[in-house]
């Protein structure tokens, strides 16, 4: 049997949580067996398993090799290029919406127009 000695969690272990056993997981490389006897580390030599009530995580490193890695563009920001941008989106905006009061205005006026050419006067009272 390769096992080591059986060794009681500490304190510290017994209260880690979830998300500190998966940082220690996977992200921690240089974990070692407290028993000392083995140098494998432990994120890629065992099983590892997270117990919370009665439910059970068990977890397994494997390494990959990938087969492909693609890099993406680097995006710069550029504050007077987006305040510049901005600007001009808000002028674009007040300039339509100025021409479409102004339509509407003009289209009212004409509305008004016709309603007022099509009614007959009123006869004019007797006298």
């Amino acid at each position: 049997d390769s096992r080591g000695p059986v060794k009681p969690l500490s304190e510290e272990a017994y209260n880690m949580s979830f998300g500190k056993f998966l940082d220690l997981t996977f992200y921690n490389h240089n974990l070692r067996c407290r028993a000392g006897s083995c140098p494998h580390p432990l994120h890629a030599a065992y099983v590892r398993q997270f117990v919370k009530g009665n439910m059970v995580a068990q977890f397994q490193y494997d390494a990959i090799r990938p087969f492909q890695i693609l890099f993406t563009h680097r995006i710069t920001y550029n504050a007077t290029h987006q305040h510049n941008e901005s600007v001009e989106d808000i002028e674009a905006t007040r300039r339509g919406c100025t021409t479409m009061v102004e339509e509407f205005a003009m289209r009212v006026a004409r509305l008004n127009d016709h309603i007022l050419a099509s009614v007959e006067p009123p006869p004019p009272p007797p006298g």
